[in-house]
């Protein structure tokens, strides 16, 4: 099975998606690089995706087999250069409000969502994951992410709900061989309604501080 990084991909920049295939590759997982864009990116969504393009790659080779020091900061420029190409590529082609999936983000620096199913994710939730779900999501998510950093407890609780979330994802994505099924039930039944509504009323959040400002030091 092809890694992200052997599909050069630039997941999280809204690249080639459908290039994830892996020996699972077709049926539904082969639709989601379909998608083509309306017009030619900007310079600087271009520049910034070609940044965070660089920083994926970095961030697998340093993550490797081992999540020591050069991975967690790995990830974390992988994190804001995701942010920053979302930013310069808002409104124009790949479109889609995702990226910012900071419990998923925060259990990968930890060592528990497994790497390639955490970029699967954050490409997939750019794509298919609009500006109103990711409103809602971060009015709660971003708290929630605190709470984790200061206990234990909360950290636990959303291990197995986000693992399978980010199972099913990549799973979708061709990254992984097998669904999981609670995961699809998380995200369509759960997330997606819920996030939706919250984000009716929700203002837009800043998440990127998790990982570069004092509470990333949290």
């Amino acid at each position: 099975m092809k890694t992200i990084e052997q599909s050069n991909l630039a997941l999280v920049t809204g690249g080639e998606v459908g290039a994830i295939g892996s020996a699972n590759g077709g049926g539904s997982n082969a639709s989601y690089g379909n998608s083509t864009a309306a017009s030619a990116p900007s310079v600087a969504c271009t520049n910034a995706q070609n940044t965070a393009s660089a920083a994926a790659v970095a961030s697998g080779v340093a993550c490797g087999t081992a999540m020591g020091p050069a991975c967690v900061a790995g990830l974390i420029g992988l994190a804001t250069a995701t942010v920053n190409a979302n930013n310069a590529c808002e409104g124009e082609a790949g479109g889609g409000g995702g990226g910012g999936k900071v419990i998923c983000t925060e259990l990968c620096r930890n060592g528990v969502i497994d790497h390639d199913e955490w970029m699967a994710d954050l490409a997939y939730s750019r794509k298919h994951f609009n500006e109103q779900i990711m409103r809602g999501y971060h009015a709660w998510g971003v708290p929630y992410v605190k709470l984790m950093r200061k206990s234990p407890l909360f950290a636990k609780l959303a291990e197995y709900p986000t693992q399978a979330f980010a199972q099913d994802i990549a799973y979708r994505m061709g990254v992984r061989a097998k669904p999981n099924y609670m995961g699809w039930a998380l995200r369509e039944l759960a997330f997606r309604p819920v996030c939706w509504s919250i984000g009716v009323f929700a203002k837009a959040r800043d998440f990127q501080h998790l990982w570069t400002g004092k509470a990333a030091m949290a």
